[in-house]
């Protein structure tokens, strides 16, 4: 792996932005529990995250309360087909609307690997970085959140 690609690796999976998670927890009702480990993070950025009604079923999907607001991520139907895969963007959306809303630099991205998940946050022009060398190396960074209707804009 070349100089740039290293350190770039090591900025993107820094401590202090990167919180590794298991994918399949998520999907299997692990977002209430990993939002709770970002908590602090979000919290030195002004916001308030409150976490309640966590439901998951057979007969129901996947839904938790983000602040009073009510999350589907994901319904059994869409679980069938896509395997939980937008559990990812449901989880960012809500995140990042706070992180906007209290005027936080950073976004928060997925960096997903089958089952390994890496949460990275990262402000416009780190993100707009590490894409541009990752695409000079010939990478693509797996990147959530995106654009459902068009689900090419995978970092």
């Amino acid at each position: 792996m070349d100089d740039q690609l290293q350190e770039l690796y090591a900025f993107l999976f820094a401590p202090e932005r990167c919180f590794i998670a298991d994918e399949e927890e998520w999907i299997e009702g692990g977002v209430g529990e990993f939002l709770e480990t970002i908590r602090s993070f979000l919290e030195a950025r002004g916001v308030v995250l409150e976490i309640s009604n966590e439901q998951i079923g057979k007969d129901e999907g996947y839904s938790l309360a983000v602040n009073g607001e009510v999350v589907v991520l994901y319904t059994e139907a869409e679980l069938a087909v896509t395997r939980g895969q937008e559990t990812l963007a449901r989880t960012t959306a809500p995140v990042n609307r706070l992180l906007t809303e209290a005027d936080a630099a950073e976004q928060m991205y997925c960096y997903s690997g089958w089952n390994d998940l890496a949460v990275i946050f990262l402000t416009l022009a780190e993100h707009a970085k590490a894409c541009a060398t990752l695409e000079a190396a010939g990478y693509e960074f797996p990147e959530i959140p995106y654009d459902p209707a068009v689900a090419t804009n995978l970092l």
